[in-house]
């Protein structure tokens, strides 16, 4: 079971508790932490903080890599901003 309790304001930390998990995969991490000289906390932050910097650099190349698709089928669309920014100043 995860708990999960997060703030709404931007720059807060979350708290992540994981029951149930099993003893020895406990004591496995411990060993890596302190082979590294770091606490088990810290290297349970770093485990997740660079998953999820994984998944987020990976849904990056995946769009990246759909724009390029789309990009060789149609060209580069061209920016519409500043079409409707000049309507709307015409229409005042």
């Amino acid at each position: 079971m995860l708990i999960w309790n997060q703030q709404l304001m931007r720059g807060t930390m979350a708290d992540i508790r994981v029951r149930k998990l099993e003893d020895w995969v406990v004591e496995v991490h411990r060993r890596l932490a302190t082979g590294d000289g770091e606490s088990l906390e810290n290297h349970i932050r770093r485990l997740l903080t660079h998953a999820a910097v994984e998944s987020q650099r990976e849904f990056a190349d995946r769009a990246e890599a759909k724009l390029a698709k789309r990009q060789a089928l149609h060209g580069v669309l061209s920016d519409s901003a500043e079409f409707i920014q000049q309507e709307r100043w015409e229409r005042g």
